[in-house]
């Protein structure tokens, strides 16, 4: 229920903080420009009077590329001090890899370091508005977006552990200048707006004041059509997650024959959600469907793309289904290597096997101790009798019958003792190994290191 006035009013923020109840703190993203010092200052009027329950506070990102970022800092501080609000400052490093855009840095910069000091309930409102979101609109257009993109800023959106709020998607830009300039208030340029190179700049210098000669209505109207593909995609996410109602995170994605294209992008647009994966692009969208989904039964397609932390996105298809290829991390144990089982031994960059003592489950202690154990991944000829199975066979028949991927079943490590195969670690200890009720045994493990640095088992 974003607000929609021709001449701005604190008090028309009132119904929008309303229709999103929350007892975490109020952060307001604070520039130091026009926008934002109207939103903050609004806030801090609304709380004053005593119709807004929650103390406003703000945050402001230094982003160190400007030589008068220092000044932004005190010109915020000063602004804060005069309302008697709390300001919180984050220094980031917005530098722009090579090939990456230097607003996309600054953005990805700019969020990722908010997301840091947001606790739960939190909601962070910033103070874009129609016009911004008209160009939001074009710039998507321009680029080929669907509905998902067309639907351009929406109004709220999970950030971090707590929300992000746009409360002026549908005011007016004058209406806000107009209020800053009726209460006197006090705010800063930034130089860098007027630079032509950046995309949106000129699109806001050039280009919308044209459609607006033209049509006056042009932000309206292009807000609007955003609008309508943020319900539109709204009703395709709802029927997609119809369609994966039986499904978790880490699934595979089961195909249909003869599904429609467009219910397949649904789909797995769906699929990439509840797996918290980027979603591709249109091309990379494209080569899904053409070269895996609609690949030979017996081929191993493989497209995959950069994701916007870093690392490689795969998708793969095996028996019917779509699965990701995990990044397991550049192996460190590159050939089989004797393990005294006591201590832990280092697999990958990300992972490590473990051991530690049970009774009545994992590898016989008794089957371990006094002889050689070793560790290595598959060459091809293992055989094993898993507990239950009447014979040994084949590990590449286990395997597959139990529906592991084929690029999966070369970084399953496996543990052999004295040359013969003991267990497949993750999946299943070879019978005359296995531990039995009351015995003494051995849980060997494979964890993996975690964001914080930490280790954790792969459960």
């Amino acid at each position: 229920m974003a607000l929609n006035r021709n001449s701005f009013q604190p008090q028309t923020l009132i119904p929008f903080l309303e229709s999103y109840p929350s007892t975490g703190r109020l952060l307001v993203a604070l520039s130091g420009g026009v926008d934002s010092t109207v939103l903050l200052y609004a806030l801090a009027h609304l709380y004053k009077q005593g119709e807004l329950k929650r103390p406003p506070s703000a945050i402001h990102i230094h982003h160190g590329l400007q030589q008068m970022a220092n000044q932004w800092v005190e010109h915020c501080q000063q602004l804060c001090d005069q309302l008697n609000i709390p300001l919180i400052t984050l220094q980031v490093d917005a530098t722009a890899l090579q090939g990456e855009s230097p607003e996309a840095a600054a953005r990805e910069a700019r969020y990722r370091a908010i997301e840091s000091v947001l606790e739960a309930e939190d909601q962070l409102l910033t103070a874009h508005h129609q016009q911004d979101q008209a160009e939001t609109f074009l710039l998507r257009a321009l680029r080929g977006s669907g509905p998902r993109g067309l639907a351009a800023m929406r109004e709220a959106r999970p950030l971090g552990q707590g929300a992000l709020l746009r409360p002026l998607l549908l005011t007016t830009q004058q209406s806000l200048l107009e209020y800053a300039e009726r209460e006197q208030l006090q705010w800063i340029e930034d130089p860098s707006n007027q630079q032509l190179d950046a995309d949106r700049n000129f699109l806001r210098q050039k280009i919308l004041p044209q459609l607006q000669s033209r049509w006056p209505a042009a932000a309206t109207t292009l807000s609007r059509s955003a609008s309508h593909c943020e319900e539109a995609e709204g009703l395709m996410q709802q029927w997609g997650a119809r369609q994966l109602s039986t499904l978790v995170a880490g699934d595979p994605l089961p195909l249909v024959d003869g599904e429609p294209a467009a219910d397949s992008r649904v789909r797995i647009r769906g699929w990439f959600d509840l797996n918290r994966v980027d979603p591709p692009d249109t091309a990379h969208m494209d080569r899904i469907l053409l070269e895996v989904v609609a690949a030979r039964e017996d081929a191993a397609p493989l497209v995959e793309w950069p994701a916007i932390d870093g690392t490689r996105v795969r998708v793969r298809r095996f028996q019917g289904a779509l699965y990701f290829q995990q990044n397991r991390g550049v192996k460190v144990l590159e050939q089989e290597v004797v393990w005294d089982w006591s201590s832990p031994l280092l697999l990958t960059e990300e992972s490590l096997l473990q051991a530690s003592r049970e009774v009545g489950g994992g590898v016989s202690m008794a089957s371990l101790q006094g002889k050689k154990v070793t560790v290595g991944w598959r060459a091809g000829g293992e055989r094993c009798q898993p507990l239950g199975g009447k014979q040994r066979r084949t590990l590449k028949n286990l395997l597959r019958e139990q529906g592991i991927p084929p690029w999966e079943r070369e970084q399953i490590p496996l543990v052999f003792v004295e040359d013969e195969l003991a267990q497949v670690v993750g999946y299943f200890i070879c019978k005359p190994f296995q531990a039995k009720t009351g015995e003494n045994g051995v849980k060997i493990e494979v964890v993996w290191r975690t964001v914080s640095g930490d280790w954790q088992n792969d459960t």
